[in-house]
This record gives structure tokens, sequence and C-alpha cells, in this order.
């Protein structure tokens, strides 16, 4: 119940110390001459608040999600299939609407460099295919080849809904104190009951 209510406060803040949540949002697009596609991201680094929301920035820095042939198609055809994209046949555009990003994994978009944070993207740091004949497109559709049919391919501006979370090396013995902030909140939760009703965001 009191888990329920928000009233762990200290708790709360304990499980948060170090944590920073990445959000990417796409920039433009970049397209090799062997159909692998690169994302020049914006990469936004925040710290989860308290009471929810948004959280604050900390910082932002640049990135690349790049995607293999195989894995564009993967995405292309996995989204048609699981209705997670939507297929305006007048326009032949399809839209999708989630990446799904890793550091490793073969089969989803490769964060470039995979640190969480860390320093800036440069050109450099693009596979090789990249260094020939690249084509730009500003954030918005593309034209894609699919099963032999010119399509018109947009892809998420963001990926707010889906991000990486690290911690800090310093949150990490801050958690040894999670269970005496615990029994704190417990003893005291009708004080933080009361300040989390006046953090409840009005409804008009």
């Amino acid at each position: 119940m009191l888990s329920c209510s928000g009233c762990f406060y200290l708790a709360t803040a304990v499980s948060h110390t170090g944590v920073r949540q990445e959000c990417l949002r796409a920039n433009r697009i970049l397209i090799a001459t062997n159909g692998s596609i690169a994302l020049d991201c914006t990469a936004a680094y925040f710290h989860p608040t308290l009471f929810g929301g948004g959280g604050e920035q900390v910082f932002e820095t640049r990135k690349y999600l790049i995607g293999s042939p195989a894995v564009v198609r993967w995405t292309v055809t996995n989204a048609l299939a699981a209705g997670k994209s939507s297929f305006d046949r007048s326009t032949n555009l399809i839209e999708i609407k989630q990446l799904i990003y890793a550091t490793t994994n073969s089969l989803n978009w490769l964060v470039v460099p995979p640190g969480h944070g860390g320093r800036e993207a440069t050109p450099k740091d693009l596979p090789l295919e990249f260094h020939g004949g690249t084509s730009v497109y500003p954030n918005g559709r593309f034209p894609y080849e699919l099963s032999g049919q010119t399509l018109q391919l947009r892809l998420p501006d963001d990926n707010w809904n889906e991000h990486r979370t690290s911690r800090r090396w310093w949150g990490y013995p801050v958690q040894l104190f999670i269970f005496p902030a615990a029994a704190i909140d417990i003893a005291g939760w009708p004080v933080e009951f009361y300040i989390g009703v006046k953090n409840l965001p009005e409804i008009n």
C-alpha cells in the first residue's frame, strides 16, 4: 500500500542515486551504398526524478544508431507483422513506431560509441561502408527497397520509450542504505504521504 501511494521517498532517492537514463533523438539519416543505415542522434541523459516525470537532464552528446541491411530489413518486416508500424498504401509509406537498440546484439540497432554517456561520436566511428558514397536525408521519409518494391520509410524521431539505464560507480555503495531508508520511510509514512499528495499533478 505504501509503495503504491508513493511514500517510499527516501528509499526511492537511494535507489535512484547515480542512475542515468539515455534517450536518443535522430537528427539526420545516413544511408551507405550497401543499404546500411546510420541515425545521427543527440543522446540526452537524465536523472530520474523522485516524483516521476521526465527527469532532470544532465547533459547531451552525439551518438550513432547503426543498422546493417539485415537489421533494417528485420526491423521493417517485424514491425509490419507485429503491428508496430503503420502502412499507407496510397503513398507506400511505412512508419516505424519504435527502434530496439543495444550494444552487441546483431539483431538490434547498435549504439556507437557503445558507452553510456562518454565522448562525442565522430564520422570516424562509422563502419567502413559509410566512408564511401553516402546518401544523407533529414530525419523523415526516405526510399527503401523491400521485396522488389520501392517504398517510403520513416523511422522514429526519437526513442524516449526505449532507453538504456546505467548507474555511476559511486551509486552502488549507496545501495547498502536501501533497507535502513525503507525502515525510515515506513516509520514516517504519514508525513511522506502528505508530501506526496501535495506533489500530485493538478487535474484541470
